[in-house]
This record gives structure tokens, sequence and C-alpha cells, in this order.
């Protein structure tokens, strides 16, 4: 989709593992609060977050009911407190953003203050009529406390008028296949010399309000939270819902490791002004040199292995440079309001 960059201040344990067929919501819900109990936890302050369909990153309209109704259910509940993500420290946000992926150094917290997260896929079982929603409790540290699996009836969803996933789910899916492949070329270059390497690049998605966010309407405005375990210069490209690319404007690209920076940086909201509805997916590149870096893309369509030839482009130049890499990136879907 098209972006618009307005001028604006930017503010800144116990594990239970049960498959029912037959349970719903609240009936998870409550046996998360079991669950935390038994873990001797008077009360643990659990942020929602992202709930995806299957394995593509991406949601249907169906989310945001399901997430309120997990917002309903656990007001029932004595041992859930509800919090907003923006209360999470940034590597607890960036943890949960990656869907269960670890990277960077993970510090030991205290149970006391441990915070946890519920995020959730959810299937489509045709045969049955219904869709299967497998919901995860973890702390923000990345221990399984409980999981469970909600079932609702297709029916329940189609009165609604809602959907399981995006019309360019095909497109999404494509991506994500290409992305991988990618990620995985640059995990596994050899390197030309001991400096060679991978970077790990971590990043979240954020209103502004600071809440972490994969869903988006039109109006919104966002922005990145982007860090390096290493000294790196980064470049971010976006692919829209219709196939569109398109470089996302940095005024200063270098990021002293371990040291997140909000993008857009030059006093500039990123805002969804458009009508292109769908799956669109951002890409973060680091390099150790702004040599490294891919070239900035003018707008124009899609073409499929452009992720991947970046990445390759930047391996082949860091096996004679001598440079290290990274890429990464954030999905997120537009929604009708």
């Amino acid at each position: 989709m098209k972006k618009r960059f307005m001028l604006a201040a930017v503010i800144s344990g116990v594990v239970i593992s049960v498959l029912s067929a037959q349970q719903s919501i609240e009936t998870v819900l409550r046996k998360f609060d079991g669950a935390i109990s038994q873990a001797a936890i008077p009360k643990a302050h659990v942020s929602i977050g992202f709930i995806s369909y299957a394995e593509t990153d991406t949601s249907g309209t169906v989310v945001p009911w399901m997430q309120s109704e997990i917002k309903k259910a656990a007001a029932k509940m004595r041992h859930i407190n509800l919090i907003q993500s923006k209360t999470l420290m940034p590597q607890e946000q960036t943890g949960i953003a990656t869907r269960g992926a670890s990277f960077g150094k993970q510090r030991t917290i205290a149970a006391k203050d441990r915070k946890y997260i519920l995020t959730g896929r959810y299937y489509e079982n045709k045969s049955a009529g219904v869709v299967e929603l497998t919901l995860e409790l973890s702390s923000t540290d990345g221990k399984l406390l409980a999981s469970e699996t909600a079932t609702i009836l297709m029916t329940e969803i189609s009165d609604r008028n809602l959907t399981l996933y995006p019309e360019n789910l095909v497109q999404a899916e494509a991506i994500k296949e290409e992305f991988t492949q990618a990620a995985a070329e640059v995990q596994s270059a050899p390197p030309a010399a001991a400096k060679s390497g991978t970077i790990d690049i971590t990043a979240v998605m954020l209103d502004p309000e600071n809440n972490l966010v994969d869903i988006l309407y039109p109006g919104d405005t966002v922005k990145f939270l982007v860090s390096t375990d290493k000294d790196a210069y980064i470049a971010i490209i976006g692919i829209d819902a219709k196939g569109n690319q398109y470089s996302l404007p940095v005024k200063d690209n270098f990021l002293k490791a371990d040291m997140p920076r909000t993008f857009p940086d030059d006093d500039v909201d990123y805002q969804v002004v458009d009508g292109v509805f769908g799956s669109e997916h951002l890409f973060i590149f680091a390099a150790s040199t702004p040599e490294g870096l891919p070239k900035p893309v003018s707008e124009g369509a899609y073409q499929p292995n452009t992720v991947l030839n970046a990445a390759r482009g930047m391996v082949a130049v860091a096996k004679r440079k001598k440079l290290e890499t990274g890429v990464f990136v954030i999905p997120y879907t537009v929604m009708k309001k």
C-alpha cells in the first residue's frame, strides 16, 4: 500500500498441554487460571500477544473478535491480570513479536517480577466444521506455562461475517517462504574471515502508546523499534498487500549494538492512508558497513525473489569485504474498520 509520511512528533514452571476438541475460549482461560494457581503465582500479569492463522503470520478479521473474547474471559479469572504490552521491557516486547523465537541475551527474571504473554494460532478443521484455536501462556523469558486448544464453530464465525485470513494469503505465504530461505542463506553463509558472520536483528511495530501491534486500520500511525546485537547499518523495505514495494525513509541508519532505536526517525509518523487491505511485510536488512546493504527500491511491483536476491547480494559483498549481515521481517495485516 502507498504510504504517506506526515510531519509529526513521534512518541518517542508447570507445563500443561491438553488438546480438547470441545472447549470454549473461557474454558481455556479457566485452565490457564488453574495452571497459574498450581504454579503458586498469586496473580499473573498477562499481555495478549499475536494470534495468527496457521503458520502464515497473517490474520483475518476473526482475530480482533478472538482477542475480545479472551479479554471477557480473563476478566472472570482470579489469577489473571491483563496488562498492556507497553509495560514490558523492550527485549520482552521483541521476544513476543517474534512469535516464540528467541533473540538476543535473555536475562533472569525473579518470579515476583515475571510477566506473561498469551499468544495463539488457529486452524480450520473443515471436516468438523470448526476452527481450532491453540492458545499458549508463556513467561516473557520464554518458559511455557500452559497450552490449550479452544474450538469455535465455523457457523459462529460466518454468522458474524468474519474471515480467517486476508485475501492476499497466497502472496503472504510466498513472501514468508522467500524470507525463510533468505534468512537461512544469510545464517549459513560461510565466513570469509573471523570478522564475518551474522547480525541478529530484533524489531517490533508499536502504536503511538508503545503497545505491540500487528493489525492496522486506515488512519493508524505506527513506529518500529529496531535493535542489533552488533554495530550495524540498516535499510528498511516494505511490501504492501497489493505487492507494491517501497523503501522506508531513514535519516540516520547507524545503530550501536544493543541500543534500540525508533524508526522512522526524522520526526515523521508512518500512517496507513490508502485503501489497500491484507497482509503486508517490512524487511529490515543490516550490514556492518553501508556498502553491504541492498540499494533502496523505487515504488513498483514486488517481484518474486526480491528479498532473496537482496540477501544474496549482501552475502556476496560479505564474502568479498568481510562484512557481517542480517535480515529480519515484521509481518502485519491491514483491515477495514
